[in-house]
């Protein structure tokens, strides 16, 4: 952080010193952002996220662990996964 002020004022003077940090906390923010960005784009495309689930000792993939329950009259409808 201490070299950007420096770099900054040597480029800018007075108002590259004033801008340096916030120059370099919006280069760190967005640098921190597309490599969160890749990292999980590179997860989604593995062939070992792309395998279908094993199935349990059930027999099933992956059950449910929540009950159904009755959808009460006037209800909106539920959401369309993605």
């Amino acid at each position: 952080m201490f070299l950007a002020v420096i770099a900054g004022s040597e480029l800018a003077g007075i108002v590259g010193l004033i801008f340096a940090i916030p120059a370099l906390a919006m280069m760190r923010v967005v640098y921190d952002f597309l490599g969160a960005r890749l990292r999980t784009r590179d997860r989604r495309r593995s062939p070992a996220a792309a395998a279908p689930p094993t199935p349990g000792r059930s027999g099933t993939a992956d059950p449910d662990p929540r009950p159904e329950l009755p959808i009460p009259p006037g209800a909106p409808p539920a959401p369309v996964p993605r």
